[in-house]
């Protein structure tokens, strides 16, 4: 998830959807992307509604999978 150019609320809310999602049945790596720089983020459970709704959150141009 690129990060680059998002505000802080948008990085708080982001950082609290990544907690939720993660668990016992985590089956993708998070990284997010600021500037050209990749940091691990840790890891979710991802499905394709929760790939929508990171994609409403921060935008589908910032998401990659």
């Amino acid at each position: 998830m690129d990060i680059t150019n998002l505000d802080e609320s948008h990085k708080d809310k982001l950082r609290g959807a990544i907690c939720y999602f993660n668990g016992d049945k985590n089956n993708i790596n998070v990284q997010v992307k600021v500037g050209e720089e990749l940091k691990p983020c840790g890891q979710m459970y991802l499905t394709e509604d929760i790939l929508n709704f990171f994609k409403n959150l921060i935008g589908a141009e910032n998401v990659k999978v």
